[in-house]
């Protein structure tokens, strides 16, 4: 034991920092089953913190059967036992198995790629739903020594989700999640530049040539993601002396849009929402639409109000699935840009960071990754 402090005063309040440190400690084998623990006076002067809150520390790990008394104020620690989930990466998710040919752009595609890494790495993944694991299971894994845990952005969303993630961070679980606000968080967390895509998407029609531009999200609630995106485009339109669009908002669609039937019904649907724009003294020349399946859609409501998609107005997407949108069989001149997340890399970062927090010899702040998008220009441009 060494005379360091190894533990940065902002990372966690002084009797959770230390409770997680000495299990880590315990964990990777640095005081080792049998060992006593370092003198009271020794031990706080390491961790930083009182020798009040040193025995808080050391009383609750005692509870947890990871020290035992011996004798006095010395304790040791206490002999190896078998847990069960001592391999387990609990993988906090509604779909209890992604399909295996999950598009690349898809969220969920990001959390099965987290799997099989792990899973090549020797560990085992058990998908857990998120009021499970809100609801207790979460304590399980702690007491269990699980490996760790995932979360992806829907499930960040939760606030319940979201507290039970603190506290097994908090409790010495390395803990890795999909965030895609990028808000700070007590755990590790990957995102994409909601903000920056929304940006950059407002500058590629700027550029070319387009002015009036529109917002459509085709979601009846305001999601934090939709509203980073937007306040990117309304950084974009400032920094180019233009008014933002107008951000056009409809009530839930639960109409399939896959067969042509069903196309045709929900681009009459909203081209009800787009006749204002698209038929006023200044018609749109482009829409930042929420998804690639959205815009293929909102390009054939332009077509029935008389906009040529691709050529009167320009569309953009996100998360570059043009190859995966059935939509697209209905209206395939409606996507002309789109956003790659770069969801392999969002996956990989991931796992690599549980992997990293498991092994490591300390504590690691809370880290915050955020992977860079690309502009992908999809059609060529009608003159």
């Amino acid at each position: 034991m060494t005379s360091k402090r190894t533990h940065p005063d902002h990372l966690l309040a002084p009797r959770p920092r230390a409770i997680q440190q000495l299990r880590n400690w315990i964990q990777q084998g640095r005081l080792a089953p049998g060992d006593a623990l370092p003198a009271e006076r020794a031990l706080s002067d390491e961790l930083g913190i009182a020798r009040g809150t040193l025995r808080s520390a050391l009383d609750e790990l005692t509870a947890e059967g990871l020290l035992h008394e011996a004798g006095g104020r010395r304790r040791r620690v206490a002999e190896r036992k078998h847990h069960l989930l001592a391999g387990t990466v609990a993988l906090v998710s509604p779909c209890s198995a992604p399909a295996e040919q999950t598009p690349m752009g898809q969220d969920l595609f990001i959390q099965l790629a987290v799997a099989r890494t792990l899973e090549s790495a020797g560990l085992h993944v058990l998908t857990v739903s998120p009021p499970r694991f809100a609801d207790g299971v979460w304590q399980q894994l702690v007491q269990e020594h699980a490996a760790g845990v995932l979360a992806g952005y829907e499930e960040m969303a939760d606030p319940h989700v979201r507290a039970a993630l603190e506290s097994c961070s908090a409790a010495g679980l390395p803990v890795a999640a999909y965030d895609e606000c990028g808000s700070a968080c007590g755990f590790d967390t990957v995102s994409s530049d909601q903000a920056a895509g929304g940006a950059d998407l407002t500058r590629w029609m700027l550029d070319h040539g387009r002015r009036r531009l529109l917002c459509f999200q085709r979601f009846p609630s305001r999601r934090a993601w939709m509203e980073g995106r937007w306040s990117g485009h309304r950084r974009a339109m400032a920094e180019a002396g233009l008014p933002p669009g107008p951000l056009v908002i409809t009530p839930e669609i639960t109409q399939p849009a896959d067969s042509a039937e069903g196309f045709s019904a929900v681009a009459r649907l909203l081209a009800g929402f787009l006749m204002e724009s698209a038929r006023g003294p200044r018609p749109i020349d482009g829409i930042l639409a929420s998804t690639d399946e959205h815009a293929y859609q909102v390009a054939g409501a332009c077509r029935l109000l008389g906009l040529i998609p691709g050529s009167d107005v320009l569309i953009a997407g996100y998360d570059h699935m043009t190859h995966r949108c059935s939509e697209a069989r209905h209206e395939p001149a409606g996507l002309a840009v789109t956003v790659d997340k770069d969801t392999p890399t969002i996956a990989a970062r991931m796992a690599d960071m549980l992997l990293e927090r498991r092994s490591a010899q300390r504590l690691i702040a809370p880290r915050q990754v955020v992977v860079p998008h690309r502009v992908v220009a999809v059609l060529p441009l009608t003159p």
